[in-house]
């Protein structure tokens, strides 16, 4: 969890000990304000910090309870707790599994199902990746890789493209560079809504819990959501397509239970891959649904899946 992260003083800024040169580093770390190790006060102190900001009690958080957060990805932890907040549950009492499973809170299941659902396109991906300053990492750049060419061998005009750090009329100079559309289906760089950026939500002017409803609407109009992971095979975008309705689309070697192993992994959703190709399929985004709200919400309680039970994945942690 995040041993990767370490902060050079004389720098003032933290690097990634996976970047092989210092060119990399430095731009990795146009995204590291501070530090904070996994399970350290730091962190705490933000999580504490942030919660407080949504008026969220954090006087029954201990060390441990950071589901999937990173320096970065703070969203992902907030709207967990919220998501407790919002059922009364104390987080010490919470299962493992359930502690480092996303959640999403009560609150926002009615701003997923007032979503449009009627299908205009067939596949969409939405995300960074085309900025030097946001194509930080070897992994990161390979599987933005992976999104072209998926993209040029596969996408028409009855999809969407959207690389979000794509802005030539931006004031900021690592959203202006030259870029090519890929097609007609390529919005990248047009004057649309939405497509805020997770990692850089405070330079957006947004908070953390910020629902971007072109985002999400995009999903939702889309029978698939392709959804590449970042740094790591994983991808907060594989469950967000679930929750608005889209069929999750990803590497072959990155699919949950071969890549990924994120606690997502083990709740059996249905999913294409590059090498595995199907038509649309409205019960698969039924199915997907349904255990999205008994796994990765608290409306229904603190469930496990089955199949982390029987493997004694709890047990384990």
């Amino acid at each position: 969890m995040d041993y990767h992260y370490k902060y050079h003083e004389k720098l003032g800024h933290c690097t990634d000990s996976r970047c092989e040169t210092r060119d990399e580093r430095d731009k990795y770390s146009v995204y590291m304000k501070t530090c904070m190790e996994f399970q350290t006060q730091g962190r705490l102190d933000k999580l504490f910090g942030m919660m407080d900001q949504h008026s969220l009690d954090f006087s029954r958080v201990v060390q441990g309870i950071w589901p999937l957060g990173t320096p970065f990805l703070d969203r992902e932890g907030l709207l967990w707790h919220k998501a407790a907040a919002e059922e009364g549950l104390d987080p010490q009492a919470i299962s493992k599994w359930g502690r480092v499973a996303p959640k999403f809170p009560r609150s926002w299941l009615p701003k997923l199902l007032g979503l449009s659902h009627e299908k205009k396109f067939r596949y969409n991906f939405q995300g960074g990746g085309m900025s030097a300053y946001t194509r930080y990492a070897g992994n990161y750049k390979y599987r933005r890789a992976w999104m072209t060419e998926f993209a040029k061998t596969h996408f028409d005009k009855r999809d969407f493209l959207r690389w979000t750090d794509v802005r030539p009329n931006s004031s900021k100079r690592e959203y202006r560079f030259p870029y090519t559309p890929l097609g007609e289906f390529d919005y990248s760089g047009r004057d649309l809504p939405g497509g805020f950026i997770v990692r850089m939500v405070e330079s957006e002017g947004k908070d953390d819990i910020y629902f971007d409803s072109f985002y999400f609407g995009t999903m939702a109009a889309s029978e698939f959501t392709v959804a590449p992971g970042g740094d790591g095979p994983c991808t907060l975008r594989f469950y967000e397509a679930v929750a608005a309705r889209s069929i999750p689309l990803v590497p072959e070697k990155d699919a949950p239970l071969a890549g990924c192993t994120s606690p997502y992994a083990n709740i059996g959703y249905k999913f294409a891959t590059d090498k595995n190709l199907f038509p649309y399929s409205e019960q698969i985004v039924e199915d997907n649904f349904k255990l999205l709200v008994q796994y990765q919400t608290f409306t229904r309680g603190d469930n496990v899946p089955l199949a982390i039970k029987d493997t004694g994945w709890i047990m384990r942690r």
